[in-house]
């Protein structure tokens, strides 16, 4: 049925020919134009929008929603897709819920695997959860990806609780447990859970870090009672629980006095009304009872034959025995028996008849004076003007007349051969007898002796003897070196003084004496010049060279103790340029003893930087155990390395194992840098605990970190253990300098300054400024510490004393004088005083938790030359025994052996004052141009097993013999 609709009509009648009804043939003559606004074709009256171009009868329909051809329908020819719902609005379709469209709506979409479609957390690709959800729509659940997975770790002995690195995983792997607390995994006796019990091993069974007494309960203890008096006997009040006897307890209760040391169980008793041996019983059996005699009559005398013993006098007793009658009073031994024909022993002398009133033995009746008790029959005669012996004679024969000697010669000196006896001295005689010529006035005992004449001018019995007026000097040879030492002055060579030459300075070693060979380092003056300064590098203990051309070996040093258990120390090296590939760096292991030349093609380990040029093995630390498996770990710096930014630096936790090995495989903790040219590593300590919580802690350096203003230096403090990769800022504490402080240097050791019992930190930071701008200095932190720290809060701080001295570029804390209390060694190679950059040491003696200035050191050692640089590096050490240590003072930029052939300054002990190079017990020139000898110096432990300490003494610049410059560390 033919329309006359808008546009359909148009085209309908031009293409049939045909008119709408009612529509008749044009009388009237042509039409005007008719009017097509949009200019689409078709005239407005046709067209069904004639002001849109883009709508007219005569246009295709598309996909715009717009009848464009003019039909009443929308889109109707347009090409349709099938969209799904997406009602969680996370980009994925339901599957299931579509519809058809030719363009995208609102909460639709072409997607159709949602497999979760109300879940926004469920779609293709989602991080998958540990809820047992199939968030990434793969299929399955709890997968490994999770991102919610937590940390399991080994219980290898089955006790509840885990140890080392963790595996992650939504559910507890087999054998694994949620926490790492366990401190010994082999043994399921020793966890959080355990009791503490006492072993001789000191296992820590709870590990709470504090093993058998230390903890604050043992499972097996024993109790213990005060001993308040240390008579080994305790009292029975509020006893102790632990595993070992504290200082002044016992484990008895059993004192009845524990204030009275003489009073307890074992005690003897004794006659002093106390219960001495705690019996409850009062002076029984005393063993200082008194033997008491009856006495019957109470004369005062008792019958010897009848006794008993008692602490106090019985009644009835006497305390003297002797009485011969103890039923007469009037008998007993101090009666008077006057009647010399008496017939009753009246004194129980067993003697009748006797009146003795001088008591000298003698009654009156038969001597010559009864009142004086020295007079009696056969009594001594004496020089007193007494007939003593009762003879009718006077001093004759007394036994103290004097003998009397002829002086012949008037010398004051008798003739002994000529002796007479008498009370009175006679007329020629004297009383000495010791003229050994009376006929000589010269001679007497005490006279002048003189090589003039070979008489005994002295009567010493020997002529011509030492110290002879007119005596040549002659020497005891004891060690026969032809020098002699002790001397005497003789008339002529006698006995063993058989020798002119006296200028032996030891004459018990046959090798010491004037022009004998110097041996270095032996504190011995061998040529008797009044020094042990000729040393050469040749007399060193030991040498180690390194491998390869521009290996830099010997950059640093470290004393890692006895690492293989053979009883003698064992020695880490750093070596900046050791090539596993690209000049990474690294540290290599040589166990002791160290004798003799060692190549370092031959260490028992080594270790290995990640990267070109990172520097490892720029600093070395001390050991330590600090997981406690019996193996020491040791950081390792490399302050170039750019993992988290242009030389941020890293240090590397390794544990002393043998092998070859790269540090980023084997590190158990690894550390980076804050950011770009931190130098991390560029110092390293292991040990500490300046928080004093019985955890220790590591250090690290890194003197290039600009937190606090360019290079203002920070040292950054891990509690151990701990592991995994971690960035600086994540330390349990962090001290920062202040801008150009350059706060980094750790000491070879932990320190305990103040001696409180906690840890110090002490650091030197070269810039900081001291008595004058950037003149470096130490900072000491007294602990126990408890947060992060600036250098404003140090405690102490030690000043450099100029600009730019570069103070506290190298430091050893250590007892150098032997009192007891830590003193500071402390370098600054940028001092002035004796010529530019001659350099400069200082001892500080402690205690060091005050302020004060490098200028007012103890001493002070400058070096000889401008651009020695005395102090680049120092030590302190026990070389020579001994309770003082020796001070050595590296000095790299030294000349004395070739252009910076660098040297070492050595002084045998802790002297005071101010010294230059040249003053030092030893001196050490490097032996090559360049070899920068004394780049390092540290106190190395007993490397050679000869009981003392040794020092090791870096030189990276080292030519070997084939004048490859390899490195080599020395050791003294």
């Amino acid at each position: 049925m033919l329309q006359c609709g808008p546009m359909r009509a148009l085209v309908l009648l031009a293409l049939l020919g045909v008119g709408c009804p009612g529509s008749g043939p044009d009388t009237d003559g042509p039409d005007p134009t008719p009017d097509d606004r949009d200019g689409d074709g078709v005239v407005d009256d046709l067209d069904c929008e004639p002001d849109d171009a883009e709508v007219a009868g005569t246009l295709p329909d598309v996909c715009d929603g717009v009848d464009n051809d003019c039909d009443g329908e929308l889109d109707e020819d347009s090409a349709l897709f099938t969209l799904h719902r997406d009602q969680d609005g996370d980009g994925y379709g339901d599957p299931t819920w579509t519809t058809e469209s030719c363009v995208e709506i609102t909460g639709w979409t072409g997607d159709e695997t949602d497999c979760g479609p109300s879940d926004p957390t469920i779609y293709p690709g989602a991080f998958e959860h540990c809820d047992g959800l199939d968030h990434d729509c793969d299929g399955l659940t709890m997968e490994n990806d999770s991102i919610d997975m937590s940390p399991w770790y080994l219980d290898l002995d089955g006790d509840g609780f885990g140890a080392g690195s963790p595996g992650f995983a939504c559910e507890a792997p087999v054998g694994m447990v949620g926490n790492a607390e366990d401190c010994d995994d082999t043994r399921a006796d020793v966890s959080p859970r355990a009791p503490e019990v006492c072993d001789l091993l000191d296992v820590d069974e709870d590990c709470d870090l504090l093993p058998n007494d230390l903890d604050d309960w043992v499972a097996d203890g024993s109790y213990w009672y005060p001993d308040l008096d240390g008579d080994g006997w305790g009292d029975d009040v509020p006893p102790v629980w632990t595993c070992e006897a504290p200082q002044d307890y016992v484990d008895s209760t059993s004192d009845c006095n524990d204030h009275d040391p003489l009073v307890h169980p074992e005690a003897p008793e004794l006659c002093n009304e106390v219960d001495d041996n705690c019996d409850d019983v009062t002076d029984e059996d005393a063993e200082d009872e008194r033997t008491w005699y009856q006495d019957l009559d109470a004369d005062g005398y008792g019958d010897a034959t009848t006794t008993s013993t008692a602490c106090a006098q019985p009644s009835g007793s006497a305390e003297v025995a002797g009485d011969c009658d103890d039923h007469n009073n009037t008998i007993h031994p101090s009666a008077d028996e006057s009647d010399c024909t008496g017939t009753v022993d009246l004194n129980c002398d067993g003697f009748t008849g006797e009146t003795d009133n001088d008591g000298d033995g003698f009654n009156a009746c038969l001597e010559c004076d009864d009142g004086d008790v020295a007079v009696y029959p056969g009594a001594d005669e004496v020089c007193n003007g007494v007939d003593d012996d009762c003879d009718g004679t006077t001093d004759v024969n007394a036994l103290d007349g004097s003998f009397w000697y002829a002086d012949s010669d008037k010398d004051g000196y008798g003739d002994p051969e000529a002796e007479v006896s008498a009370c009175i001295q006679p007329l020629g005689y004297v009383v000495d007898a010791t003229d050994c010529d009376d006929a000589s006035r010269t001679t007497w005992p005490g006279a002048p002796e003189t090589c003039a004449n070979s008489d005994d001018d002295d009567c010493d019995g020997d002529a011509n003897e030492i110290g002879a007026i007119a005596c040549s000097d002659w020497y005891d040879d004891v060690d026969g070196d032809a020098f002699g030492d002790a001397s005497v002055c003789t008339c002529v060579a006698r006995g063993d003084y058989d020798v002119a030459d006296g200028d032996d300075c030891d004459d018990g070693d046959t090798s010491v004496y004037p022009g004998a060979s110097e041996v270095c380092g032996d504190s011995v003056d061998q040529d008797c010049d009044g020094a042990d300064d000729d040393c050469t590098l040749a007399s060193a203990d030991s040498l180690l060279i390194g491998r390869l051309a521009d290996d830099a070996f010997g950059s640093s040093l470290s004393a890692v103790g006895d690492t293989n258990g053979d009883g003698v120390d064992d020695l880490l090296v750093g070596a900046l340029g050791l090539d596993n590939a690209v000049n990474e760096g690294g540290v290599e292991l040589f166990e002791g003893p160290l004798v003799g030349t060692t190549t370092a093609s031959r260490p028992e380990a080594f270790w290995y930087g990640e990267g070109a040029s990172d520097y490892a093995g720029y600093a070395i630390s001390n050991p330590a155990d600090v997981d406690r498996d019996g193996v020491s770990e040791v950081l390792v710096g490399a302050t170039k390395n750019d993992a988290t930014g242009t030389n941020a630096g890293r240090a590397y936790l390794i544990e002393m194992s043998s092998g070859a090995l790269g540090l980023s495989s084997v590190s158990l903790l690894t550390v980076s840098g804050e950011t770009d040219y931190d130098a991390l590593g560029s110092s390293v300590l292991m040990g500490t605990d300046v928080d004093d919580d019985g955890r220790s802690e590591a250090a690290i350096g890194a003197y290039g970190n600009d937190e606090n203003g360019a290079e203002s230096g920070a040292v950054y403090l891990f509690e151990m253990p701990t592991s995994g990769s971690k960035n600086a800022t994540a330390a349990t504490y962090i001290v920062r300098g202040d801008a150009h402080d350059r706060l980094a240097l750790l000491p070879h050791e932990p320190t305990d300054v103040d001696g409180d019992g906690a840890d110090d930190l002490v650091v030197g930071g070269w810039g900081i400024e001291g008595d004058a701008l950037t003149s470096g200095g130490v900072a000491v932190f007294l602990g126990p510490i408890s947060g992060d720290l600036a250098i404003a809060a140090a405690d102490a701080l030690i000043r450099g004393e100029a600009t730019s001295d570069e103070a506290g570029i190298a430091l050893d804390v250590r007892d150098a004088d032997g009192d007891g209390s830590l003193d500071l060694l402390v370098g600054a190679p940028g001092n002035d005083a004796a010529g530019t950059d001659a350099g400069a040491g200082y001892l500080v003696l402690g205690p060091l938790s005050t302020s004060s200035s490098l200028s007012a050191a103890a001493t002070v050692v400058r070096g000889e030359t401008a651009g020695d640089n005395l102090g680049s590096a120092v030590a302190i050490a026990n070389l020579l025994g001994g309770t003082s240590s020796a001070l050595m003072f590296g000095a790299p930029g030294s000349a004395a052996g070739g252009a910076n052939s660098g040297g070492l300054y050595r002084f045998n002990d802790a002297i005071t004052g101010t010294f230059g190079g040249a003053e030092a017990d030893a001196s050490y020139p490097g032996e090559s141009i360049d070899a920068r000898l004394g780049t390092c110096v540290v106190n190395v432990g007993d490397t050679d097993g000869d009981g003392r300490e040794d020092a090791g003494v870096c030189a990276p610049g080292y030519l070997d013999s084939s004048g490859v410059a390899t490195g080599a560390v020395y050791v003294l």
